[in-house]
């Protein structure tokens, strides 16, 4: 021990930075974990910072976090390097848990933390989140459908089944939605719902969806709205399309997703839907037949799908062409994103594990880890295991894995017998890429190892030393054996030799090392020896002997060197920090202890440099000195250091400088403004404005702002820094728009101590340029074709655009039968003013003709400006009219049912016909179509549009009487005719616009109904009905039928696949109905494979071997659905003495690739051979009944027990030091042994390890650990009785033996020499009192060290001492304060 007589110390905390350290993610989610199960996430830590970063600890905190994945500590991230760690969390039970990661660096600063969080739930769950709660469609008209969407979401833990979703409220129908369905987590599906009111008024209703959902297996969603009447009705065609935009959200790749677009007639005349053309990659329309006239109110739906076949984000649009008087063409704008379809699949960390050599009945364990690689959740079913000594210890199965989840199963190797071994694991799931995967498992068994210690050296040679220097050499000790070796003691003997680092007792493992430092602390000159003595369990040996020497040489002379004996700081800028290194150097031949360092004078402080330090010979240290000066003028002031040097215990270094006052940045601008005076408008004008630094430090210029229209800078960088007596150049422009006065100014920003902003106004009047130019209106004149001999004229517009008045002096004109016949020249225009030239053109002969006129003029753009002439003269034309009919027939028409005819009108001619007028005779008989007066060229051609609506029965005439300057006469007319009849009114009304026939197994028919209902007032005839789509057929209904008002017929559809997959079709019912004459109904199915369940039993015979009679042992049976559909297990039934199944839940259904475990039990109650068997019922198709045959032998009870020693010896151990020593009991009989209890006699011997009572299985061990810590010195004896139930002896007993050892105890003693006395010193006297004795001197002559070893003192004993300084002559000081010290 050391005990220190005066003095302090202090200690620095200097953290390393962490601050290039950063991870990803920030915190570790783990979600919601199954309670049991183990989930793995790495966490990246990357250095970004210059320099490596030492890790060298990371600590977990939070229950059930933990650290996995083998990873090594301590470690160095390397700069722009990374490194990975794994958390793993295992959740105890179904709470929240939190925690955090903790990064520890090489000086144990922490570096990173990472927050951990994570959810245990005791079962996996199913959730069904939708979209809303409610569905508000407001006002709709009366017979017109609306769709809003609904989505359903799975946003539990495992897949949620949505087993139906019912509709109540009258008008709400849901129109796009199949069910059941299932949806994987994160997985939407998506409800298309309709409101079709048939009256007016407010209605509701709602919708009930339901599902296995954890949180509510029955969900409602709220339906409203408000059906409408039509106000103001429109007199023409009018399209609504219900969406103008449809998005499909996310589709899995190759799989086909529809959504519904209902086209409805508005107004109050039918609307005639032409087409509908779509564009985007995996958009189509699959349903709606166009083109299809819709009358008011009527409805048709377009089935849009989107099938994508690559992923990523997908786009579209929807053209709908009509004669909608609302516009001809509707776009909807189509969206949808491509996923990857889910792919549940598993992945095993390693194909094979290899135990290597292992002990025998010596348990290893390995990890394997299942990893979920696919896209959707892979279920881990179950996972057997092979070969003898091979059993899974962790992991607990079934269970389903999210993707990138993990799970870990725990291998272990117990090997009861020497060699080798091999089994295999086989782990089944429903990965995508395989059910089955196979891990081979291998190892070997060897014979228990021996412990050996070998020891580096059988010497050690501390050569010279200085007295009272310490010097140190290591001591390697390492276990060569084939097992742990434990080191129980080392004891040294000799002056000045101890032992200083090196932990024992110790156990090494087979070449595992560890390190004892042996120090040598001579305190007198001479030659030293000494012994160290190793105590442990070697095989070779439980003693090992090395020797100690060296030789104490006289102290050298500790020296203390300064760099300067004086700093100087020059001229220093007030409240400005500057600093200069002073280096001390031990140049003595002994360390130097460098005690304080004190400084005077204004401004200078020491700034760096930690002491008292103590500088080897050769080492240096570094004082930083700051001079900061705060008021102008010289300073001067002084460093005072002291230490232990041999030339003398204080040196000073004086200081210097000279404190300036701080510099000042200054800008001067050259002018306060700038006249720019008169610039004509549109022309441009630049003055310089000059900055120049006039201070005494630089000053920065920010920014120059400019405001003033017609003013900007247009040159001068900014920002920028001039130096003193520096200057730049602003460019500042005037270019002015208009005429009038302008002003402005300048905002010059900068650090200038006058001022942070300058200011310079600015000015300048703008003055229109003189400058007279002409335009002209066009470059050229067409005149077309004109009739020979028939005149006609344009007009060519001079204007005078310029800033003076321009004169146009002549106009001259060429070209055969163009002239200028209206514009008196010369003029002259005034700025803006025109006039008017007019050309005519009158050809005398047929063919092309050309000219050009020339206008001269003073114009500054040109003194001639040009402009060509062109024409075609053509013969004198010839206008006819021809019209298509000179009768127009209605027929019969129902009364206020109006019925619309064309009459074409025709300019068959050769020249244009004008069409005037046309006027209608008739009761009932109108035009509706048809704009005049009209002009037809030479074969154009005109539609008048003749509509008959009578109000009464009975039959109708009228005429058309069209004008026209036809040359082939002025009049055309057209007769009328028609009949007017009662109204009829007959409607068709269909029970469903779809049907779904859901999945149906190939080469099976299913049928639904399809009612055909007559719902006007007057008969309705259907005429056919035609079916496409593979698989879909109409099976009953005949057709042509005439159905009377309310009279109905039903059409039976059948769906019959030849093949799997899905499949849509399509009938299209004609018939006379007012609501539309084609309605077309969509079918949708799946054809699926033929279902065919079959079971399969993991073994046909179970073998129990022998078992002890009334003891129990289980085997698994595990049951496997192979087959392609559910197969219900419905029994099993056992017989055979002892044999029974203790776990079952029959009858049950499984899932194809799904399982369940049978656990059957062998308890015989008799010795000897039984046999049974286990019958198991089912529906499998490869055999309703499948039987396994059951063995075992019952044998009677032998418990028996070894004990590994009939005694332990612990040697030599020192008082008050604890030892241990191991002793192995096996159960070395064919049955279980009960060790009761293990009872210990003996002063100093305890068991410390091993807990009773315990039953062992044949071949299985258990270790005690005793323990031998003796309080005296002396020979010891003990006894170990352990009580059994072994039938070789039930009391075992083990004797005990070891040495106590005395410890030999030291005073370490250290004082500090005085810090200066005017009587050199010599050397101390140390003074030690026993008790409460009196003190008296221990040393024989004054000692020159300043530390002292008392090795004659004895345990138990207290003792006081006092250390005096002498002189040269023997003269000592006052003592000092007693220092009492008790031995252990």
């Amino acid at each position: 021990m050391t005990i220190a007589t005066s003095g302090c110390g202090s200690g620095a905390i200097d953290p390393a930075a962490g601050g290039g350290i950063s991870v990803s993610p920030g915190t570790v989610n783990f979600g919601n974990v199954l309670v049991g199960q183990e989930v793995d996430s790495s966490v990246k830590v990357t250095n970004g910072g210059s320099a490596a970063i030492a890790v060298s600890q990371v600590s977990v905190s939070g229950q059930t976090f933990a650290l996995v994945g083998g990873t090594t500590m301590p470690t160095s991230i390397p700069a722009g390097g990374s490194y990975t760690l794994k958390f793993g969390f295992t959740p105890t039970a179904a709470a929240n848990y939190s925690g955090q990661a903790t990064l520890m660096g090489a000086a144990g600063q922490m570096v990173a933390q990472v927050p951990l969080q994570g959810q245990g739930t005791s079962q996996t769950a199913p959730q069904l989140t939708l979209s809303a709660a409610s569905l508000s469609f407001g006002s709709v008209t009366v017979n017109t459908a609306t769709t809003q969407t609904l989505t359903l979401t799975s946003t539990g833990t495992s897949p949620v089944t949505v087993n139906s979703a019912a509709i109540t409220g009258t008008g709400f129908t849901i129109v796009g939605g199949s069910f059941p369905l299932t949806l994987n987590p994160a997985q939407a599906a998506t409800l298309q719902v309709q409101f079709d009111p048939t009256s007016p008024g407010a209605t509701s209703g709602q919708i009930t969806i339901s599902s296995n959902s954890a949180s509510d297996n029955m969900t409602v969603v709220a339906l409203t709205g408000t059906g409408a009447t039509i106000s103001n009705p429109q007199t023409s065609p009018h399209l609504a399309v219900s969406a103008s935009s449809l998005s499909f959200g996310s589709v899995t790749v190759n799989a086909p997703t529809t959504q519904s677009l209902t086209l409805t007639s508005t107004g109050t005349a039918p609307v005639t839907v032409n087409s509908a053309t779509i564009t985007g990659a995996g958009f189509t329309i699959i349903g709606g037949n166009l083109p299809a006239t819709l009358n008011p109110t009527q409805s048709m739906t377009l089935q849009v799908q989107f099938l994508p076949t690559a992923t990523g984000s997908a786009s579209g649009q929807i053209t709908i062409n009509s004669d909608s008087s609302t516009g001809s063409t509707a776009q909807v704008t189509l969206s949808g994103t491509s996923t990857a379809a889910s792919s549940p699949q598993l992945t095993v960390s390693s194909s094979s594990l290899s135990f290597g050599s292992v002990t025998v009945n010596t348990a290893t364990t390995q990890s394997l880890t299942l990893t979920s690689t696919g896209t959707a959740p892979v279920t881990v079913n179950s996972a057997t295991i092979t070969g003898a000594a091979f059993t899974i210890v962790g992991g607990n199965l079934p269970a389903t894995l999210n993707p990138s989840q993990s799970m870990t199963l725990h291998v272990q190797f117990l090997p009861t017998a020497t060699g080798s071994a091999s089994g295999q694991i086989t782990i089944n799931s429903d990965s995508s890429t395989g059910s089955t995967l196979q891990v081979t498992l291998s190892g070997t068994s060897a014979a228990a190892p021996s412990p050996q210690l070998t020891v580096s050296a059988a010497s050690l040679s501390f050569g010279s030393v200085t007295v009272n220097t310490a010097t140190t050499q290591s001591l390697t000790l390492t276990s060569t054996g084939t097992s742990p070796v434990t080191v129980n003691t080392a004891t040294i003997t000799g002056a000045g030799f101890t032992i200083v680092g090196g932990s024992l007792p110790a156990t090494l493992n087979p070449t595992q090392s560890m390190t004892l430092q042996v120090q040598f602390l001579p305190t007198a000159t001479g030659s030293a020896s000494g012994q160290i003595t190793i105590g442990s369990n070697s095989s070779s040996g439980s003693t090992n002997l090395v020797t100690l020497s060296g030789t104490s040489v006289a102290a050298s002379s500790p020296q203390l060197t300064v760099s300067s004996a004086g700093l100087s700081f020059g001229n220093v800028t007030v409240n400005t920090a500057t600093t200069q290194s002073l280096t001390l150097t031990s140049t003595g031949t002994a360390p130097v202890t460098v005690n304080s360092a004190a400084i005077t004078g204004a401004g200078f402080a020491i700034v760096g440099g930690s002491l008292p330090a103590t500088l080897s010979p050769t080492q240096s240290m570094t004082l930083q000195v700051q001079f900061l000066p705060t008021a102008t003028g010289s300073a001067s002031g002084q460093i005072t250091i002291n230490s232990d040097s041999s030339t003398g215990s204080t040196a000073q270094v004086t200081l210097s400088g000279t404190s300036t006052a701080a510099p000042s940045p200054q800008l001067t601008v050259s002018s306060a403004s700038l006249s720019f005076g008169s610039v004509t408008v549109n022309t441009a004008t630049t003055q310089s404005l000059t900055l120049t630094s006039t201070g005494t430090s630089p000053v920065t210029v920010s920014s120059a702002t400019i405001t003033g229209t017609g003013f900007t800078i247009t040159g001068g960088n900014l920002p920028a820094t001039l130096n003193p007596t520096q200057s730049m150049t602003l460019q500042v422009q005037f270019l002015p728009t208009a005429t009038g006065s302008a002003s402005g100014q300048i905002t010059i920003d900068s650090d200038s101590s006058t001022g942070s902003a300058a200011q310079v106004t600015l000015s300048g009047t703008s003055t229109a340029a003189p400058s007279p130019q002409l335009t002209v209106s066009s470059a050229s004149l067409s005149f077309g074709s004109v009739t020979v001999n028939t005149a006609t004229t344009q007009s060519l517009t001079l204007t005078s655009t310029g800033t003076s008045p321009v004169t146009v002096s002549s106009a001259t004109i060429t070209g055969t039968g163009f002239t200028i016949v209206g514009g008196n020249l010369p003029v002259t225009l005034n700025p803006t003013q025109s006039m008017t030239l007019q050309v005519q053109f009158l050809p005398t002969a047929t063919g092309s003709a050309s000219g050009q006129i020339t206008i001269n003029s003073d114009s500054s753009t040109g003194s001639a400006a040009q402009v060509t002439l062109s024409g075609t003269s053509t013969a004198t034309p010839s206008p006819q009219l021809t019209v298509s009919s000179a009768s127009l027939s209605f027929g019969s028409v129902s009364v206020n049912t109006a019925t619309t005819q064309s009459l074409t009108l025709a300019s068959t001619g050769t020249s244009p016909v004008t069409v005037s007028s046309a006027t209608i005779a008739g009761t009932g008989f109108t035009i509706i179509g048809g704009n005049l007066p009209a002009t037809l060229n030479p074969t154009q051609s005109m539609k008048l549009q003749v509509q008959f609506l009578p109000t009464a029965t009975g039959s109708a005439s009228g005429q058309i009487s069209i004008s026209s300057n036809s040359s082939s006469g002025s009049t055309t007319v057209a007769t009328l005719s028609g009949t007017g009849t009662a109204a009829l009114n007959p409607q068709l009304t269909v029970s469903a616009t779809s049907l779904s026939f859901g999945s149906v197994t190939v080469n099976t028919g299913t049928t639904k109904s399809l009612t055909l209902s007559s719902t006007g007032t007057s008969p309705v005839t259907v005429s056919s009905a035609t079916i496409t789509g593979a698989g879909f057929t109409i099976v009953s209904g005949s057709l042509p039928v005439t159905l009377n008002p309310s009279q109905a017929m039903t059409l039976q559809v059948q769906f019959l696949p030849t093949a799997t997959g899905s499949a849509s079709g399509q009938i299209s019912i004609s018939s006379n109905s007012l609501a539309g004459s084609t309605t077309v109904v969509t079918l949708g199915g799946t054809g699926t494979a033929a279902p065919n369940p079959q079971l399969t039993v993991s073994a046909t015979s179970l073998s129990f071997g022998s078992v002890t009679v009334n003891t129990a042992t289980t085997q698994s049976l595990t049951l496997t659905s192979s087959g392609t559909s559910p197969v219900t297990v419905n029994s099993a039934t056992i017989n055979g003495a002892g044999f029974s199944i203790v776990a079952q839940s029959l009858p049950m259904t499984l899932n194809p690739t799904q399982s369940m475990t049978l656990q059957v039990q062998f308890d015989p109650t008799a010795a000897g051979s039984a046999s049974g068997l286990l019958t198991i019922n089912s529906n499998s198709t490869s055999g309703s009944t499948i039987s396994v045959t059951l063995s075992g032998t019952g044998t009677a009870a032998n418990p028996q027990l070894t004990v590994s020693a009939g005694s332990l010896s612990f040697g030599s151990v020192t008082v008050n030091t604890a030892t241990t020593a191991s002793l192995t009991l096996t159960s070395t009989g064919t049955t279980p042994v009960t060790v009761n209890s293990a009872t210990i006699t003996g002063a100093a011997f305890t068991i410390v390890g091993g807990s009773f009572p315990a039953t062992m299985n044949p071949n299985q061990t258990l270790t005690l650990k005793v323990q031998f810590e003796p309080t005296t010195a002396g020979a010891l004896t003990g006894q170990l009785t352990i009580s059994s139930n072994s039938t070789s002896g039930s009391t075992a007993t083990v004797s005990l033996t070891g040495t106590g050892t005395a410890v030999a105890h030291q005073v370490d003693l250290t004082w500090n020499a005085p810090s200066g006395s005017p009587d050199p010193v010599a050397g101390y006297n140390i003074y030690r009192a026993t008790g409460s004795g009196s003190f008296a001197r221990v040393n024989s002559s004054p000692d020159s060290a300043v530390d002292y070893v008392d090795t004659t003192v004895v345990s138990g004993s207290t003792y006081s001492y006092q250390v005096t300084s002498a002189d040269a002559s023997g003269r000592e000081s006052v003592p000092t304060s007693p220092v009492t010290v008790t031995i252990p």
